[in-house]
């Protein structure tokens, strides 16, 4: 018998000034507070959580998975496929804190100097499901050529050919757009545990914003993951009967209860997120050895690479995850500052803008950067938080992407910032890049 053990040139923001009307819940601030309400009312007030295990100390088990996030709980679920396996739900003791690990970049003088104290907040969710928990519930996936780059260096096994049955696996898809539609469900998969959610129906917004869309020659897609049509459309959400259905959800509350050790036969997965999965290496001796040496930790591996080549799609500005409409003279200083981060001189601009127009937000992604940050240890104490540099820009090839956008009865946003007077070409654009939240 095996047994599992699962725990716990221009990159400036597209701001949009267009007369037109919009309503407070689609504003900035609106925005945020309804989509607060609606994730608690969708998930953690429903959440089913898995039972809680006792787990006696001395006895044994064959895995042990450290982490329960998205990855966490499905690899314990797929190991208990295989006959004769039995996983204990374990349910830690960081359940009723609060519900977020609330990491902050450093300042390293480079990304995020738009935002306040040139800090940018990293959300992780702190309890099972990790930050499946406490995401936006979008359904997305990778694109074909990212998977088969990977195939190039870690092997075939992760080429879109072969990741493309794992993802079907898991879905159960709904989608009204989708579902009924032969061509676009040769992608998807019908029988998985994870719901993958939409309806045909929507707001007059979003028809708004798609009609615009069209308007100006976009292609409209009905499937957001479709790797073969790029365009604008709806997101599919992992919902199922309005709440949340994340890995803990369709995975680990499934799991039966045994008692077992805390000692692993066979192996100890080590899967506890982007910043904790080194952070817990490094801790344990296996990193790099100048780093491990400085803070006096015994090296058990040198192994230089953990912690590195930490990388993200920077979003700029990085609360438009969605298309936000902010009203005439809305107040937007405030919320400016305090809901979205941004630094006051920034803030204090766009407020003056609002006083005359309605703002028009769209993210702009840049889904392929070559810039890199690190991950290292603030101390040997295992309860601090981790330093996160982020290096976003650091390489300067990220610069040449091109951002192009609508003008249409509206004008963009010229925000002048004082550390950028004087300087011109490469130079402007770079210290643009940098004080733009990234």
């Amino acid at each position: 018998m095996w047994s599992i053990i699962s725990a716990g040139d221009e990159m400036a923001p597209v701001i949009g000034l267009a007369s037109t009307r919009c309503s407070g819940r689609g504003s900035v601030v609106g925005a945020t507070i309804t989509a607060a309400l609606q994730f608690i009312a969708a998930s953690l007030l429903q959440e089913p959580w898995p039972l809680h295990t006792e787990i006696a100390n001395g006895s044994s088990f064959d895995f042990i998975i450290v982490g329960a996030g998205t990855a966490g709980c499905t690899l314990a679920a797929r190991l208990a496929e295989i006959e004769n396996i039995s996983i204990p739900a374990s349910h830690n003791l960081l359940i009723g804190s609060p519900y977020d690990w609330n990491f902050t970049t450093i300042d390293d003088g480079q990304s995020s100097q738009g935002l306040s104290g040139g800090s940018q907040r990293q959300p992780r969710g702190k309890m099972l499901g990790g930050s499946g928990s406490i995401n936006s519930m979008i359904y997305a996936r990778g694109f074909p050529a990212d998977y088969d780059e990977w195939a190039d260096i870690a092997g075939s096994d992760w080429s879109w050919e072969n990741v493309l049955p794992y993802f079907k696996k898991t879905e159960q898809m709904t989608d009204q757009q989708i579902v009924n539609n032969e061509e676009l469900m040769k992608y998807h998969g019908r029988d998985g545990e994870i719901e993958v959610a939409g309806l045909n129906n929507t707001s007059e917004e979003i028809e708004r914003f798609l009609e615009a869309f069209r308007e100006i020659g976009f292609n409209i897609v009905y499937d957001m993951t479709n790797p073969h049509k790029i365009g604008a459309g709806k997101f599919s959400h992992t919902i199922r009967d309005g709440r949340r259905d994340s890995s803990l959800t369709a995975f680990c509350w499934r799991t039966t209860e045994y008692e077992l050790d805390f000692y692993g036969e066979k192996e100890v997965i080590v899967s506890a997120g982007t910043f904790n999965t080194p952070k817990l290496l490094m801790l344990s001796g296996i990193g790099p050895k100048k780093h491990l040496n400085d803070l006096g930790i015994g090296v058990v591996k040198d192994l230089p690479a953990v912690g590195g080549n930490l990388h993200d799609h920077p979003n700029t500005p990085d609360f438009a995850y969605y298309p936000t409409c902010t009203p005439q003279r809305f107040q937007f200083y405030e919320g400016c500052v305090s809901v979205i981060g941004l630094d006051s001189e920034i803030c204090t601009q766009l407020d003056a803008e609002n006083q005359n127009n309605a703002l028009l937000t769209i993210a702009v992604v840049l889904l392929k950067p070559k810039s890199r940050g690190k991950i290292r240890l603030r101390s040997t104490n295992p309860l601090d938080e981790p330093l996160i540099y982020l290096g976003t820009f650091n390489n300067p090839d990220d610069f040449d992407a091109k951002t192009g956008y609508f003008k249409k009865s509206a004008h963009v946003v010229d925000i002048k910032i004082d550390i950028c007077d004087g300087l011109k070409s490469k130079s402007l654009k770079r210290s643009n890049a940098r004080l733009e939240p990234a």
